[in-house]
């Protein structure tokens, strides 16, 4: 159970995470500044509490501020994004549609185990099953209604090789919010045909947005020689209990 954050606390319970991880998960959402950081920050961590925070590169006052608080730098996530219509990949011997309630178990399975520089297979302090376990169930909310507008998946006969999980967002933008496609039929286009066919198919999309982690360099050259732009940049950091000073 996540204990309640106390009125004006800058550190929001995520319900969901924490009850993944099995102990109180935070985010900090707080102000920046090194001494008020650490003024909001030092006397709310435990012990048993996991938190996290994203912080503008550049800021470089708050990314210490909340590593003397004991938070360690964990990636730094790029978002990119693209303005007009999608270019449609070339046909392959697979089929994109959106999915349908069935494709559950063929998509969680496929989440499980296709991420490799998520913040939380980056982070050393989480086992890869826990890591696993993370993507999984955040693929598998769609379904549950918890997460996600709309999923576009591709399929080879009766397997799921690929998914887009999406968000609309106002403005008529289209945010990627988890993708993964299976390894053996990676470099084939299967990305940007689901992105394609999410896009051609929802009305009012005019600008897809999508984030990754710097560390995935394979993520970042697929966006980038489709046109995408980079167009903001944070640093992530986790706080495992007592690690730093105070």
């Amino acid at each position: 159970m996540i204990a309640a954050v106390p009125p004006g606390n800058p550190f929001v319970a995520d319900e969901w995470l924490g009850g993944i991880l099995g102990r109180p998960a935070y985010r900090y959402t707080g102000p920046a500044g090194y001494r008020l950081v650490a003024s909001v920050a030092r006397p709310f961590l435990g012990a048993g509490v996991f938190a996290y925070a994203k912080v503008a590169v550049g800021d470089i006052t708050t990314l210490h501020a909340l590593g003397s608080c004991g938070f360690r730098l964990i990636d730094t996530n790029i978002t990119l994004a693209h303005t007009g219509a999608s270019a449609a990949a070339p046909a392959g011997e697979y089929t994109v549609r959106f999915s349908e309630p069935h494709d559950e178990s063929g998509v969680t399975e496929l989440a499980r185990r296709s991420f490799r520089f998520s913040r939380f297979h980056l982070d050393p302090a989480f086992p890869q099953v826990l890591a696993d376990t993370v993507k999984a169930t955040w693929a598998g909310n769609f379904f549950r209604g918890q997460r996600g507008d709309l999923m576009a998946i591709a399929t080879k006969g009766k397997d799921v090789i690929g998914f887009l999980q999406c968000l609309k967002a106002p403005d008529g933008i289209l945010v990627i919010d988890l993708f993964a496609v299976d390894a053996v039929f990676r470099r084939q286009g299967i990305a940007r045909a689901m992105i394609a066919h999410a896009q051609a198919r929802t009305p009012g999309i005019a600008r897809v947005r999508v984030g990754t982690q710097l560390a995935n360099l394979p993520s970042i050259n697929l966006f980038e020689s489709q046109g995408y732009k980079v167009e903001a940049a944070e640093y992530v950091l986790h706080y495992h209990g007592k690690q730093g000073p105070g």
